[in-house]
Parts: structure tokens; sequence; C-alpha cells
């Protein structure tokens, strides 16, 4: 993987080596790109267009500072994209690096720019014919009906696109006054899951853990945090998600074993105060890199001899759901039969779960996102 005519190179901040800056390789020079191996995290800061303001600078300014993770990760920082003339220029070449990194085994984190760059995950995907779930951590859903991709459409153009390679998407923390009754029938129509910001608040960010688990891509608007915390930003709200309620999700992102893409979008620098956002999102980021030093090797499909079996029959006799849970972590997963019996839904099939879907079903009762996913993968 060779992208170097396609980026620029960057200044660490610091290579004190009790610092993290000291211990990532950076592509800094012309001698200095560096080759990821699988298993390595791949950071690339991106803008839509020439005349906007990366802020991946901003990001690494404070980030690089931070000491580094409990256990080291290998990160390769590959420096700011060039931006094209046109974003879908800038998505197509942020697409071929991603793709190429996933099919590597790298994990990409992708600083913007604005979420119409989300887009280009999900466009890595597809070109690898791979189907992907997809977590959005955002106060809006973005599914206006545009031509052209925007913040405000890409959601759109990723479920149009044919053929299409999205098995699932989840919103996480979006605000009923912005969203409106059409986006939330919509959100229904297309059997997507959607959960609220008082939802989260009240039940803790530990409810929403499963969904992103599930997830290859994760996708963050940092307006969804509220402006308090992060002033910097496009549509800043005085509602939103807290810092360490932030900080706390991308935790779960990074220990996700499935995750593959990170995508850190809505900072605007010139909006920032004192890089208050800069050094949120740097810190979100810092999360990130510390649940991914975590990971166990914890994948269902690929090896079940890691996890305890439960089968739970239910009383009229029709059903039958099959509980997994891990012996390392004791995090839980149930499967869902699917008529299809290719390997396209493979990695979809075992879908994380909590505790509390075990005991509904030993209550006879059966857990509402099953039978979503069920009818999902048998129409």
């Amino acid at each position: 993987m060779n992208f170097r005519s396609y980026l620029q190179p960057i200044d660490l901040p610091t290579t004190d080596e009790t610092l993290l800056g000291g211990h990532v390789q950076a592509y800094t020079d012309e001698s200095s790109f560096p080759h990821p191996e699988p298993g390595s995290v791949v950071l690339i800061g991106a803008c839509e267009t020439a005349d906007r303001l990366c802020p991946a600078d901003a990001v690494r300014n404070m980030l690089y500072r931070l000491v580094p993770t409990t256990e080291p990760v290998r990160l390769c920082d590959w420096g700011n994209l060039i931006p094209g003339r046109q974003v879908a220029d800038t998505v197509y070449a942020l697409a071929e690096m991603v793709a190429s990194c996933v099919e590597a085994e790298c994990t990409v984190v992708l600083l913007g720019g604005s979420q119409e760059l989300a887009y280009a995950l999900y466009e890595a995907y597809a070109r690898l014919a791979r189907v992907v779930n997809i977590a959005n951590i955002d106060s809006r859903f973005d599914v206006a009906a545009e031509a052209d991709i925007s913040p405000r459409s890409w959601l759109y153009h990723v479920v149009l696109a044919q053929p299409n390679y999205l098995f699932n998407f989840t919103n996480l923390g979006h605000q009923s006054y912005f969203t409106g009754a059409t986006g939330r029938e919509l959100m229904e129509q297309l059997q997507f899951d959607a959960v609220r910001l008082g939802q989260m608040q009240q039940l803790g960010m530990q409810t929403v853990e499963p969904y992103i688990r599930w997830s290859d891509i994760v996708s963050v608007d940092m307006c969804a945090v509220r402006q308090s915390d992060a002033p910097g930003v496009a549509n800043p709200s005085p509602h939103g998600l807290y810092g360490e309620q932030l900080c706390q999700l991308m935790l779960y992102a990074g220990l996700s074993e499935k995750n593959s893409c990170l995508g850190l979008f809505g900072l605007e620098v010139e909006r920032d105060r004192d890089d208050q956002t800069a050094h949120l999102v740097a810190q979100a980021l810092w999360h990130y890199l510390e649940g991914f030093a975590g990971r166990v090797g914890e994948l269902p499909w690929r090896d079940k001899q890691q996890f305890r079996h439960f089968l739970v029959p239910l009383a009229d006799g029709r059903q039958e759901i099959h509980f997994y849970k891990s012996r390392r972590t004791d995090r839980w997963w149930f499967e869902v039969p699917c008529v299809d019996d290719s390997d396209r839904y493979n990695r979809h099939r075992l879908i994380p779960c909590s505790y509390d879907d075990y005991q509904q079903a030993l209550h006879n009762e059966l857990p509402d996102r099953w039978w979503t996913i069920y009818n999902r993968v048998n129409r």
C-alpha cells in the first residue's frame, strides 16, 4: 500500500517517547511513508474540498501530547489527503485507500472534515463486496434527498447505492426536535435502529454497547456533543452527549473486534474555543486506541469454542434462540437463523446482545432486535 501521491506529510508536534507522539510511525517526509502491518491502525486526515481547513492537525497537536495507551498500538499516520476539486473526487480517493487498508486487515481512523466523507467509508466496503453494518453517533438523521453527497444526505446515498452492501444502520443520540416524525418514520420503514439521546442518558451508555459492537463502521458527528463540551462545530446545541460519554462510546468501538473503520467528523477549527473541541476529539480517539489495544480476538462466528452456549426454547415451540457468552469478557451474542446458507451474511448472523436479552428469552419473550433481524435476513 503506497498512496504517497494522494497525501501531504505532516509535522509531528512531539517525538517525546514518554508521549504518544514518540510511538507513532508518521509520514513526515518523502523517506518516511509508513507501510502498516496487519493489525495496525492507520490515521488519515481529510477535508472534502480544498477551500476547507482540515482539522486533523489540530487534533494531532493534542493527541500526540497524551501519554501512550496502556498496551502498545501499532499506529501509522498517513498525513492529510490532498482534497479533490469536487467532493466526489475526495470520496473516490478515500474509498480506494480505506478499501486497501481493510483488505490488508488494518483499521482506519478518518479525521474529517464534514460527515459526507462517511460515504467513502461505506464505498470502501462496497468495493470489496463486503456486507457492512454502520453505527452513526449523530443528533440528526442524514437522509435528505439531495442529488449530491453532503453532510445532510450521505446516508440517503448509502441506502440508494446499487448493488447495496448495507446490512444494518444504527443511529445513536438523535434529538427529537431535530429529527421530527417524518425522519423517525423513515428510519422505521428502513428497519434501521435509532436510539434517542434521552434513552441513552436515562439507561446509560452500556445499553448501546451491543449496537457499536456489531458495527464495521462507526461514524461520529461532533454535533452530537453538547456545545459546552464541543463548541467548534457547524451546528452547536445546548443539549447532547457529554464529552466523557463520547469517550466511553469510543472505548466500546475500540474494543469491538468487528470494527475496522472509525470516522470522527464535524470539527471546525475556526469556530473552536481554546482548542477545546480538538482536545475532546483527541481524547475520544485516545479512548478508541485504548480499547483497540485491549482486543482479545473475540469473533464468535470464527471460533465458538471460546464461548458458552445457551439454548433457550420459547414456550410456543416455534422458535428457539441460541445465545453465546464469552468465556473471556462475559459479553453476549445471539444467533439469528437465515435461509440464505451462503457466506453473504455469515458475519452478521451472530448479533451482539445483552444479558437482559437472555433474561427476556428465559421469560418466554422474543427480544425485539432478534425478531427485527430475523425478518430482515429471511425476507
